[in-house]
């Protein structure tokens, strides 16, 4: 018994099997006196009770002990239990640690760009109205900042595609020599503006994987803006790939920042990143990794870091299937979309009831030489249909009065023949809301914001 009462759950099993042991022999006992004869000597009676005494004891303490031991067990479960429950709040207050960590970077990336595009649409107002070129320095100092903030909202959309397991790839046969090269020209000019060399090494023959193009070089882009915002100016960075045994393995490498010993097997999750410098210039939102792995891990592939150590450099390291060539399958182009005037004066009708959004995009069209209606809420959008009846609209989805799936669907019911362009432009990108516009009768559908030359581009088909 001495050698259970050094825990917690043998001081609570002591403490149950204390009266019983001390009860049990006592009885006994009585049981004892009661059937000895005066002489001291058993009679028959005696006897059968003193025998069946004893082997009720042995039980009894038999079932003491089975008693004692599932005890013994039910209590160490429960510190298992509550163990394994204050390691799963430490590492909720992990998480929410880098979850507040994440909210304050991206106040800080949105307020970023959100700072010179304030400022230039004031001066754009007043000291450059009459400055043809400076207004074009500040037309190109917003283009460029909302280029930037697209690009943050964009990232944290797939992660949620990512966390609800929803990205969707469209796999073909693409050669991974062209993929690179389209993540060079992506990330060409940040390489450029800080001074970096970049070593291209790939063969000159072709090299299949089965693969998401747009993914794929989402994820090359990726690696490689990171090489180039993380590594001082002047730097050298190298991209390499070569084929074995049936695998296509593409590292990028620098001599930047490095990464800590502690950081190299979780560099990969959610919001994990780097210390950051005081103004973080790196930029970022410690999620470009984590898509990173979640793409190539849909492809079927591997992806891991290395690093000696802070300020060493990295190396990021890609493993993919290679794939044959089948007959007649080209890689996918990324088709670009050029400029396109539209011939005629269309009539085309905005539907927005963001007054700002609306009217701005009515201006641009109007600068293209088409005939623009502008109106914020759907039951105006029907009064001018019935009066102009517009050759396209750019609608809205979520408007406050019906929405834009409503609205299509009563455009598309009228029963005069009318036939028009719809044409979704939406904050909404998820594929749900997707499908629901093109169901509703939409034929295009955009994400906010979309280039104007491709809406113009469009609308020339109409």
């Amino acid at each position: 018994m001495a050698s259970l009462s050094g825990s917690a759950a043998d001081s609570r099993l002591l403490r149950e099997l204390f009266i019983p042991a001390i009860i049990a022999p006592v009885l006994l006992g009585l049981v004892l006196v009661s059937v000895v004869q005066t002489t001291g000597v058993f009679n028959d009676v005696g006897t059968t009770i003193w025998l069946f005494g004893w082997g009720l004891l042995i039980v009894l303490i038999i079932v003491m002990w089975r008693f004692a031991y599932h005890l013994h067990q039910t209590e160490s479960a429960r510190e298992v239990v509550e163990h394994e429950r204050n390691e799963a709040m430490q590492a909720l207050q992990l998480a929410n640690e880098r979850k507040n960590e994440f909210l304050a970077m991206l106040a800080h990336e949105l307020r970023n760009p959100l700072a010179p595009i304030s400022t230039a649409a004031e001066l754009l107002g007043t000291a450059y109205a009459s400055d043809p070129t400076q207004v074009r320095l500040a037309g190109e100092i917003i283009s460029r900042q909302v280029n930037h903030m697209v690009h943050l909202v964009d990232d944290l959309l797939d992660v949620s595609r990512v966390t609800r397991g929803m990205i969707p790839l469209d796999k073909q046969i693409v050669d991974v020599r062209q993929i690179v090269g389209d993540a060079i020209e992506q990330v060409e000019p940040l390489i450029q503006m800080n001074g970096h060399s970049l070593t291209i090494d790939i063969p000159s023959f072709r090299v299949f994987v089965d693969g998401d193009h747009k993914r794929l070089v989402q994820v090359m882009a990726n690696l490689l803006a990171n090489a180039a915002k993380y590594t001082p100016e002047n730097g050298q960075l190298a991209i390499s790939m070569m084929r074995t045994e049936g695998k296509v393995t593409i590292k990028v490498q620098d001599n930047g920042l490095g990464i800590a010993p502690a950081l190299v097997d979780e560099i990969f999750g959610l919001f994990i990143q780097a210390k950051r410098t005081p103004d973080r210039s790196q930029g970022g939102l410690g999620l470009g990794l984590a898509l990173v792995k979640t793409l190539i891990d849909l492809h079927g592939g591997e992806v891991f870091a290395e690093s000696e150590g802070v300020g060493k450099g990295s190396t990021f390291t890609i493993v993919l299937p290679e794939a044959v060539e089948r007959h007649h399958s080209p890689a996918i182009q990324n088709k670009q979309l050029k400029p396109t005037h539209v011939c005629r004066a269309l009539k085309v009708l905005i539907v927005d009831d963001n007054a700002d959004a609306a009217d701005t995009l009515g201006s641009m069209l109007r600068a293209e030489g088409l005939q623009v209606f502008v109106t914020y809420a759907s039951n105006q959008a029907l009064e001018c249909a019935c009066h102009e009846n517009p050759d396209a609209y750019i609608i809205d989805i979520g408007l406050p009065d019906i929405d834009g799936y409503e609205l299509a669907r009563r455009l598309r019911k009228r029963q005069d023949g009318y036939s028009p362009m719809l044409v979704a432009l939406t904050g909404y990108g998820s594929q749900f809301v997707r499908d629901n516009a093109i169901d509703a009768g939409f034929d295009h559908y955009f994400v906010k914001p979309a280039p104007v030359q491709k809406l113009i581009a469009v609308l020339g088909k109409a």
